[in-house]
């Protein structure tokens, strides 16, 4: 089973302010890992994104070092997005077959992938159209900062 997790992405690198949104996630993550086995937790970021971002780590690759939960991330940095051919936003179809082939060799196992909220349904869509199990967590994590 995947379990899709939608969030605003300040909840990914917010690790210096933790908003009150970003505690509810990381309680939300360390539920699922304890409630389902998870062997892998992925994201839609890149090491490129955390340096511009100005952070070492996400919170969720934080989160999943402390659980011992193997980590990935997911999202094509600039060089692998002009590879796939993705230009724009128009494209994120493009990202987003990215991100499922990046975790399709796990995608038998419980696995936790989170990405941003406007992407959430078409991301379990595509996981589910590949014959997968899959599931969008109820609650998105999005930030007053992401709202505004």
């Amino acid at each position: 089973m995947i379990y899709v997790i939608g969030v605003g992405h300040t909840i990914q690198h917010d690790s210096l302010h933790f908003f009150g949104e970003t505690h509810e996630y990381i309680a939300k993550l360390r539920q699922l890992v304890h409630d389902n086995n998870i062997q892998l937790i992925a994201e839609e970021y890149s090491n490129e994104a955390a340096r511009m971002d100005q952070v070492t780590d996400s919170v969720t690759k934080i989160v999943a070092d402390e659980l011992g939960v193997p980590h990935r991330y997911c999202d094509p940095d600039s060089a692998e997005r002009r590879s796939i051919g993705c230009h724009s936003s128009d494209d994120d179809h493009l990202r987003l077959g990215n991100w499922f082939d990046k975790i399709y060799d796990k995608a038998r196992e419980q696995v936790i992938f989170v990405c941003g909220d406007s992407h959430k349904t078409d991301f379990a869509s595509l996981i589910a159209g590949n014959g997968f199990e899959v599931m969008i967590v109820e609650n998105s994590f999005i930030t007053k900062v992401d709202r505004t």
